[in-house]
């Protein structure tokens, strides 16, 4: 059986970028008889899935003026000058 610190590892890389059939059956096991992981593993795709929304949302509505834009262009052209 892998211990709590493989299961959580295998818990944020099975969201980062998922993981292998083994991993998988070793992960259920594991959450099956450990209700701390158990429940972190419910906690992180919460997080997850909050934190997808919130960027989703938040991209959609962000725009800047092209003043602002212009602004920054000008302010990172200056810093180039003073290299």
């Amino acid at each position: 059986m892998i211990t709590c610190k493989k299961a959580s590892e295998l818990i944020d890389k099975e969201a980062e970028v998922g993981i292998s059939m083994g991993e998988k059956v070793q992960l259920s096991f594991h959450t099956f008889i450990c209700k701390a992981c158990k429940q972190y593993r419910i906690m992180s795709d919460q997080l997850g899935n909050t934190l997808q929304k919130f960027i989703t949302k938040n991209h959609e509505n962000a725009s800047l003026s092209e003043e602002k834009k212009a602004d920054i262009i000008k302010n990172i052209n200056k810093s180039d000058e003073n290299l």
